[in-house]
């Protein structure tokens, strides 16, 4: 096995995962070798370590704006009943503008905040796999599988190069177009933008649900074939080798050893990129889960108190927030289950 590995150069996925994942000490050598003998290359006790601290840390990073968020509707609240009495001026709408202002620009910054976090996420995932890539291709052609392994290397390469672009051009300036258009309508008591904001909501979500469904289909018509046949080449190998008087057997049964032990290798290798994007993603999709809830819990808790308007900013920013979450989480389970299907492509023979 040892052999094996020094074979696969894991130098460039090393140095790439200390650099995404600095906070977590991840030895992809060790945590191969850790698979291949059956052992798990992480605790549970680990994974709550982290979710917990990430947890908190984010609770406490949102708290001081949350508070504010509270300040403001309370603010508007007291503004619009003071100014009442002014029914025939303008005082009331700017003091409502004023206020709206401010939680506006809290709330951006809030927004930009989440938004460069899901971009590196997004980022680190591509990165990754594109480095897993060349390392899989080995392991898998040393496991005699190379029309799995090419075939994975192909079409992965390009949906990488797909996602990519997706991620870049669609993805994220639709949402940021979301945001913007979700703010600006609230900033009237007529909804001139609802419509819009709605299509480009739309258009997220199905771009990501069809990208998902595309991937999945695309790498299970692709197990359909290229494992089988390996198979049967393999097979063909392995019946000629026996068929070999006298040490035909022999080399029958060294064929399989040799290919065995390769296909646990090139098992492992896919279940330690699995775990790997696992780390990638938990802390990300932690944080905007709670962003989320927050928000959604702010807007319920306001609504009562201040305009509506300030009710329904803070719940677009919150959908806003959760397109963010579907876009990070997709991109991920989506590799996750790329690995997955590849890896458990056919067996030995």
């Amino acid at each position: 096995m040892e052999t094996y590995m020094e074979e696969l150069n894991i130098q460039s996925v090393q140095q790439s995962v200390d650099e995404m994942l600095p906070q977590d000490h991840l030895d992809i050598r060790n945590m191969i070798l850790q698979l291949c003998q059956g052992k798990l290359p992480f605790s549970l006790d680990n994974i709550w370590k982290i979710m917990e601290n990430t947890l908190f840390s984010e609770m406490k990073k949102q708290r001081t704006r949350i508070v504010q968020i509270l300040i403001l509707a309370i603010t508007a609240s007291v503004f619009s009943s003071l100014m009442g009495a002014f029914s025939e001026s303008k005082i009331q709408e700017i003091a409502f503008y004023m206020v709206y202002l401010l939680l506006l620009t809290l709330l951006l910054e809030s927004f930009g905040e989440l938004s460069r976090v899901s971009e590196k996420t997004m980022g680190n995932i591509l990165e990754f796999m594109r480095l897993l890539l060349p390392v899989y291709l080995l392991a898998a052609s040393l496991a005699a599988r190379q029309l799995t392994a090419v075939g994975f290397y192909e079409v992965t390469l390009f949906l990488i190069t797909m996602v990519q672009s997706l991620i870049r051009y669609v993805l994220l300036p639709g949402i940021n177009c979301y945001v913007m258009f979700a703010m600006l309508n609230n900033v009237t008591r007529e909804s001139y933008l609802s419509r819009m904001t709605d299509l480009l909501k739309d258009v997220v979500s199905w771009t990501l649900r069809s990208l998902f469904a595309l991937v999945i289909g695309v790498q299970t018509i692709q197990k359909l074939i290229f494992p089988a046949l390996d198979t049967m080449k393999n097979s063909i190998w392995i019946k000629a080798g026996g068929a070999i008087p006298v040490v035909g057997n022999t080399l029958s049964g060294v064929t399989e050893t040799i290919l065995s032990t390769a296909a646990v290798l090139k098992n492992a290798v896919g279940a330690g990129g699995m775990l790997v994007l696992l780390y990638i993603c938990i802390r990300p999709v932690l944080r905007l889960t709670i962003c989320l809830l927050l928000y959604k819990l702010v807007s319920a808790v306001i609504q009562p108190l201040a305009d509506p308007r300030f009710a329904e900013c803070i719940d677009k920013m919150a959908d806003a927030v959760a397109l963010l979450l579907m876009a990070v989480a997709v991109t991920g389970v989506m590799f996750f289950l790329t690995i997955a299907i590849v890896t458990t492509a056919g067996g030995v023979v």
